[in-house]
């Protein structure tokens, strides 16, 4: 039997040849040594037969030196991602398959280490300074399996969710990741929290991957590859097989000829990866401690040989080395003064009672409207709206499957009929007659599409696309279902239940808005009283006793963290002190001082801004204002007086605080309750001046 192979009744594998030169350190056991399946179902690891005993933790220095061959990835886990090394940016986890949106990728175990045994042990200092996960009471988490292997991306594919009770980290993939990409998580929301430098490469954009469709009995939304298909070779095979098809019948009708690569060469590896983040050094360490750890790749090896397969050297990299969030690592301290505001005057003790029934105090709580934005008027308007697209009709049921694959490969990634269903059948004439989805009618002439259907399959040459009409929309309500369906069957996606109003609420959490209402209100009638604008805010957290207690995704705010403002564009000259603008930065100073510094943050980005935070403003904010608390990552916006012209909700119909093509929604709502009218002519703005 040849070195380097071993052979057992179920399988052979053979073991990767590396080149090892006196002096190199160990080398991973995953190197040299194979995972052998028995019989009983058992695992076990072998070492190769030239490996002497008690050396498994690498071979000999003075082994003698053989001849080096490109090493071949090293499947991890079940979904079979594996590492691949780049030269700057060290090692990363690849996916050698589609891998869908929500695919649990490893509930990895961690290695709690508490503050004392972190600080005593002056784990910074070490190599593990940088792989730490912050954990609960001030401690550190070290995560084995995958947990330290993932780069970090300012626009991450996987999410993760720490479990205190069971000490694990789970990885959650948040966006359909394709072959051969990246698998990134976020380290900090807060950059200044990251202490490394970008490697010396250039910068790639983000690649947005479309969402495969779904199964003849789902809609367009779902994924094509799911889980098991990762696991079963054979159907990624006829997949693959399918794109190859189609690729090679469009090449056909638009260059006259079929264009044929070679994507099996293991030696030409396309990295794709997400939106990298620019960094400073200012963001990092001393000096002292920036060089060591910004020559240091992305996973440390034991040995300058990596057993792992490298990427060209000239592929464009856009993700620098990795770091975890630290516990230690401060953010700058603004030289402004920070200055914590009072808490509202209300009777906390009385309102948050479970017998509070606010009799005798009606006067102290008030009804809110709830401004619907784009995105929340969707399932209101245009749930009777038609389109024409292109299908296939035929008799036959053996042609299903071959006019289901072709539909899916033709127009899988086409936003506009996610919400059909790609077989609609129908009893017409005493025979079943069968129609699938193709595009839309916009998108192809009828011989351009022929000819594309002729070249795919010729079972399909003798089918002729026909124009049908069917819905444009998803169906909201069971009753839009049942209309929708006679044209087509469609999705249901049923509409979240929107409030219109407060009438549901706590009496006691309605005391408390009423509360934060009279607030903004004083500080506006002070700021008009020093010459600056009428215009107040006030931003704190809602009380623990009024959080949701079932609404999925909420990230815990940040209890204590209270700052007011005004607007000061008449006092300081300038044109950009909006109220709003203000107090968004008087918190973002305020999480610079203790004791907000030092809060360890529940989950990724609680930790940021205005999140989950509740802000109060005596005037509908204008764009600019409501864009500034999007991204702020506001939960809730209450404000007393509309503005007509220019205001962000729906003065100016833009709706920005509940828009589909932004990446945050928050609430907005219209104070509702009496206010004199002197207080209403005090605080009156000019129209046209922006609030």
């Amino acid at each position: 039997m040849e070195a380097g192979q071993v052979v057992s009744q179920d399988l052979q594998v053979e073991i990767p040849k590396i080149s090892l030169r006196a002096g190199s350190s160990s080398l991973d056991k995953i190197g040299y040594e194979q995972q052998h399946i028995s019989d009983s179902g058992n695992s076990r690891l072998e070492a190769p037969e030239n490996t002497p005993r008690g050396t498994r933790d690498g071979p000999s220095d003075t082994q003698p030196e053989q001849q080096h061959h490109v090493p071949i990835p090293h499947h991890m886990n079940p979904l079979n991602l594996h590492l691949i090394s780049h030269p700057q940016r060290g090692r990363g986890v690849f996916a050698p398959s589609s891998i869908p949106a929500g695919t649990i990728i490893e509930e990895s175990p961690v290695l709690v280490i508490t503050q004392k045994e972190w600080d005593e042990g002056h784990m910074n200092d070490t190599i593990l300074g940088s792989y730490g996960f912050c954990w609960k009471d001030g401690g550190m988490g070290i995560g084995l399996g995958l947990a330290s292997l993932f780069n970090h991306s300012s626009s991450p594919n996987v999410n993760f969710i720490r479990s205190y009770s069971t000490s694990t980290i789970k990885f959650i993939t948040s966006k359909r990741i394709e072959k051969d990409e990246e698998l990134c998580i976020c380290y900090s929301a807060d950059e200044s929290k990251l202490w490394f430098v970008k490697s010396d490469s250039e910068t790639q954009g983000a690649t947005d991957m479309a969402s495969s469709s779904d199964e003849e009995d789902g809609g367009f939304s779902r994924l094509n590859i799911d889980e098991d298909d990762l696991l079963n070779e054979s159907s990624v095979k006829l997949k693959k097989d399918r794109e190859r098809r189609l690729k090679a019948s469009l090449s056909k009708k638009l260059n006259g000829d079929v264009s044929k690569k070679n994507k099996d060469s293991s030696d030409d590896i396309k990295i794709q990866s997400p939106q990298p983040v620019r960094f400073s050094a200012s963001a990092g360490p001393s000096s002292a401690t920036m060089s060591e750890a910004s020559s240091r790749t992305s996973t440390p090896s034991s040995s300058s040989v990596s057993i792992y397969p490298e990427a060209s050297s000239d592929i464009i990299t856009s993700l620098p080395p990795p770091l975890h969030s630290g516990r230690n690592s401060s953010r700058q301290k603004s030289n402004e003064e920070v200055q914590l505001t009072d808490e509202l005057e209300w009777d906390e003790k009385y309102w948050t009672s479970p017998y509070c029934d606010g009799t005798g105090r009606a006067n102290e709580y008030a009804e809110c409207i709830r401004e619907k934005g784009p995105a929340e008027r969707e399932g209101e308007d245009g749930a009777d709206g038609t389109m024409d697209i292109w299908t296939l009709e035929f008799t036959d049921p053996k042609l299903t499957r071959t006019a289901l694959d072709f539909s899916k490969d033709l127009t899988a990634t086409d936003e506009r009929l996610r919400h059909l269903k790609r077989v609609c059948r129908r009893k017409e004439s005493n025979q079943e007659i069968c129609r699938i989805v193709l595009a839309m009618v916009a998108e192809y002439e009828l011989s351009s599409l022929q000819s594309i259907i002729s070249a795919y399959s010729s079972t399909l040459s003798h089918l002729v696309p026909v124009i049908h009409r069917v819905p444009s929309s998803i169906a909201r309500t069971q009753e839009q279902l049942k209309s929708k369906s006679h044209l087509w069957p469609v999705s249901f996606s049923p509409a979240p239940i929107i409030p219109v109003d407060t009438s549901d609420w706590l009496i006691g959490r309605k005391a408390w808005v009423t509360s934060g209402i009279r607030r903004i209100i004083q500080i506006a009638l002070d700021a008009k009283s020093k010459g600056e604008l009428p215009i107040g805010t006030y931003c704190a957290a809602l009380p623990k006793a009024f959080w949701p207690k079932k609404e999925e995704g909420f990230i815990q705010p940040t209890e204590e963290l209270r700052a007011s403002s005004h607007d000061t564009r008449q006092s300081e000259n300038h044109p950009l002190r909006h109220a709003a603008l203000n107090c968004i930065k008087s918190i973002a100073n305020l999480r610079t001082v203790e004791p907000f510094i030092s809060i360890t943050p529940e989950r990724n980005g609680s930790d940021y801004l205005l999140t989950s935070l509740t802000l109060f403003i005596t005037h509908e904010p204008c764009v600019m204002c409501c864009m500034a608390l999007l991204h702020s990552r506001v939960r809730e916006v209450f404000y007393i007086f509309p503005r007509k012209k220019g205001g962000g909700f729906n003065g100016s119909e833009l709706g920005i605080h509940a828009r589909k093509d932004l990446n945050h929604r928050f609430e907005a709502w219209r104070y509702d309750g009496h206010i004199e009218e002197e207080t209403r002519r005090a605080l009156d703005v000019e129209e046209d001046l922006q609030i």
